[in-house]
């Protein structure tokens, strides 16, 4: 069975570009820790969404990877450089489990 998380994020107007970059970053520090992530972006609709969606083979890989996020200092790092890139009042974050 698959878990697969997504955080979508909402960049600010003139800032995409950059925030496109830092969450390619997020995706290669997630992907070296073990969970597939990819970034997409909305082709039609609300353009300044951004979705970070990361799969887990099991639930103790997610919940390792939130242990690991809050310790490890390239994380926290990169965490910090973000906050002034994204809309963080509108952050959504859903889990989703593959039934089928």
């Amino acid at each position: 069975m698959s878990y697969y998380r997504t955080v979508t994020v909402y960049h600010l107007p003139e800032r995409r570009t950059e925030g496109i970059e830092k969450l390619k970053q997020l995706s290669e520090l997630l992907n070296d820790y073990g969970a597939t992530t990819e970034i997409l972006t909305n082709f039609a609709g609300d353009s300044f969404r951004i979705h970070v969606v990361s799969q887990f083979q099991t639930l103790a890989q997610f919940e390792a990877l939130n242990a690991w996020a809050a310790a490890d200092a390239s994380y926290q790092s990169w965490l910090q450089s973000v906050q002034d890139l994204f809309d963080w009042n509108r952050t959504e974050t859903n889990l989703f489990m593959v039934v089928a």
